[in-house]
């Protein structure tokens, strides 16, 4: 790093690489690569922390964006199929629906056993609506909690003495 430079990149003996901001006094870590070889990592990243724990770990909020208040935004989850890489079949959708921002979320789960498509909202199982009214199998729920099933079962524990099952 440079004295009094604003930002500086370092790379110790210990694999570490580190992003800092601030004085050689008063360094602050905004982005840690941990166990890099060379500038391909094979460890951890940690933002705005100097230890990562994780291979992604965000110290702080973390923020997903469209880019536009009219397209989706979606963060996907997934486990390995091909060579390591995932496919996504499982995400949360927040779905632009108009201005400031707002927009319904959608917890959606594509459960076709292919390579080539992804979670949409077209496989939302849970919808919840800026509103406040959540939907279980539909994506127009009209009440607070909506569940589009031919039938709903809820079990209570046995100390309480019982079952109801309905239509």
């Amino acid at each position: 790093c440079l004295v009094g430079s604003e930002m500086c990149i370092r790379d110790r003996a210990d694999t570490s690489m580190y992003l800092k901001t601030g004085s050689s006094s008063g360094d602050i870590t905004r982005i840690t690569i941990m166990g890099h070889t060379g500038f391909a990592s094979a460890g951890n990243v940690g933002i705005g922390i100097g230890s990562p724990a994780s291979k992604l770990h965000v110290l702080g909020d973390a923020f997903v964006s469209s880019g536009d208040e009219s397209t989706n935004a979606s963060l996907f989850l997934a486990t390995p199929h091909i060579n390591g890489q995932g496919i996504k079949k499982t995400g949360l959708i927040a779905e632009a629906i108009g201005s400031w921002s707002r927009s319904n979320l959608h917890i959606c789960i594509d459960n076709t056993a292919d390579d080539t498509t992804y979670a949409s909202i077209a496989n939302s199982k849970i919808k919840i609506q800026t509103d406040g009214n959540v939907g279980i199998g539909t994506v127009a729920p009209i009440s607070k909690l909506h569940v589009d099933n031919t039938a709903i079962n809820l079990t209570t524990s046995a100390a309480s003495g019982g079952s109801a099952t309905g239509a």
